[in-house]
């Protein structure tokens, strides 16, 4: 360029790039952003809850089957285990909370916990993961239906 010719002005594109540059961050960009994350994240919480809700039913599924398979005998067994084991837990929290020192029978009752009653084989069995079909095998006559 000689010294006496005006200096060529920057182009619009130049121009408009320098001013883009020197702009803070877009606000709603930001908030838009953190909307899709979180719209992302709550789909597959979504996900998440639907396959929980899947399995429970399936297990809620078979263990009617394997119920229905057990004779009333089994039944009334298995609840009373499951009686006496929330009745457990039940003391052992209690137990926990109380003064007595571990390994001493606690003063309240005096007397150890019961045994429980033997289990039945169909009560271990019910205990066993699902194989598929569990009623085949069993003749129909053994079967229980609702």
């Amino acid at each position: 360029m000689e010294a006496g010719t005006p200096a060529a002005a920057p182009s619009l594109k130049e121009t408009s790039e320098a001013v883009i540059q020197h702009l803070p961050a877009d606000p709603l960009k930001e908030r838009i952003d953190a909307l899709r994350a979180e719209q992302a994240r709550v789909r597959q919480e979504k996900k998440d809850l639907t396959k929980a809700v899947r399995n429970a039913t399936k297990e809620q599924q078979r263990l009617r089957r394997r119920t229905r398979l057990m004779s009333s005998e089994d039944l009334v067994a298995v609840l009373l285990m499951r009686k006496e084991a929330a009745d457990r837990s039940t003391d052992a929290r209690a137990g926990s909370a109380s003064t007595a020192p571990p390994g001493t029978v606690s003063q309240s009752s005096g007397e150890p916990p019961a045994a429980a009653p033997p289990a039945t084989t169909a009560a271990l069995e019910a205990d066993r993961p699902d194989d598929g079909d569990a009623d085949m095998g069993v003749p129909a006559e053994e079967r229980r239906d609702e």
